[in-house]
């Protein structure tokens, strides 16, 4: 990770606010930038990942930000986290966050 964008500590509504201009989270410069487009995940392929990672990050704040079981449930059928419910997280939190999301594990492929 290159840069985390300072303005969203103490305005955290501007990532749904704006996410492609003032909101932006982090900036990103890929560890083997030379790999070539080979490894990288396009169409159905892309769609599939992202679809996988949108759940697992659903089910990461629902455990998160509401422990109670029954708002849990909602959320897991479907339902989306509620706009500026990240503003809730702690430091540890966004650790863990990081550490889930951001961070390649162990063999995984870093593309």
């Amino acid at each position: 990770m290159v840069a985390l964008n300072p303005i969203l500590e103490g305005h955290p509504d501007l990532v749904a606010k704006d996410p492609y201009g003032a909101g932006w989270i982090c900036a990103i410069t890929p560890t083997e930038s030379n790999a070539g487009r080979d490894g990288m995940r396009s169409g159905e392929r892309a769609a599939a990942w992202l679809e996988r990672e949108f759940h697992r990050l659903r089910e990461f704040l629902s455990v998160q930000i509401s422990p109670d079981l029954a708002v849990g449930l909602t959320n897991q059928d479907g339902g989306l986290p509620a706009v500026g419910s990240l503003a809730h997280l702690d430091r540890g939190v966004w650790s863990a966050f990081e550490a889930e999301f951001l961070y390649p594990r162990q063999g995984e492929p870093k593309h």
